[in-house]
């Protein structure tokens, strides 16, 4: 009995935090899917993301994101070039704004090709700096977004890693579907732990005892001594 009962303790002491950490574990939890598009973003909570034609349109509140799924060899481009690939994402306001492959740069990244291009433009409030990127799928196929400000005239770097990130997302392996699966294992982690509690307080009526001067001292009912409090 005294060995059952030191495991549902442990067990009961060992959810509480790993349900935290599942919790915090997928910085992505929010998922759309744009089978028009041909792909699935995950995205952080508090941003949003809409169909626009065959493209998928995220705003962070701060920053927009274009996004569209290509396959370079449909295109007669080759993987490796990134200039080619931007030049096709990039679309400026004033038409006059010529590309300018020298400023492509490949980031570093192990396993996959990630192209970035900063440029200038000009809207109705006036200039403002923004990014197009090409991120590659493990099936050689390509994301591009026009990264461009919502607020502000620019993208600070902190946004344009994010949106990297969250362009990297719908190609990872996902932990083999624990994270897409994250809500309900959650779910299944406090039911669990609260059918060892109850275990716990059937096995052993004591910890019933203590449960209970536990919450009255919380409340001020009772002193630590286990004498009782009285007002006035």
């Amino acid at each position: 009995m005294l060995k059952r009962l030191c495991l549902f303790t442990l067990l009961a002491l060992l959810i509480s935090p790993l349900s935290a950490a599942l919790a915090q574990a997928d910085p992505f939890p929010n998922r759309y899917v744009a089978p028009d598009a041909g792909f699935t973003v995950y995205y952080p909570i508090g941003w949003t993301a809409e169909l626009s034609d065959s493209s998928v349109t995220m705003s962070s509140g701060v920053i927009w994101l274009n996004v569209y799924r290509v396959v370079p060899g449909e295109m007669g481009i080759s993987p490796d070039d990134g200039a080619a690939l931007l030049e096709r994402a990039y679309n400026p306001i004033d038409t006059t704004i010529a590309f300018d492959p020298a400023g492509v740069i490949a980031q570093p990244e192990s396993g996959r090709r990630i192209f970035t291009y900063a440029y200038e433009d000009t809207n109705e409030n006036g200039p403002y700096s923004g990014f197009v990127v090409a991120v590659e799928a493990s099936d050689g196929s390509y994301l591009l977004a026009d990264i461009y400000p919502r607020q502000g005239a620019s993208v600070a770097q902190a946004d344009l890693d994010l949106s990297l990130d969250v362009l990297r997302v719908p190609h990872a392996l996902r932990l083999h579907g624990v994270i897409e699966h994250l809500p309900q294992l959650l779910h299944l982690l406090h039911l669990l732990r609260g059918y060892l509690i109850a275990c716990l307080y059937r096995l052993h009526p004591a910890l019933c005892v203590l449960r209970a001067r536990h919450q009255l001292r919380q409340h001020g009912i009772l002193a630590g001594d286990g004498a009782h409090v009285h007002a006035g």
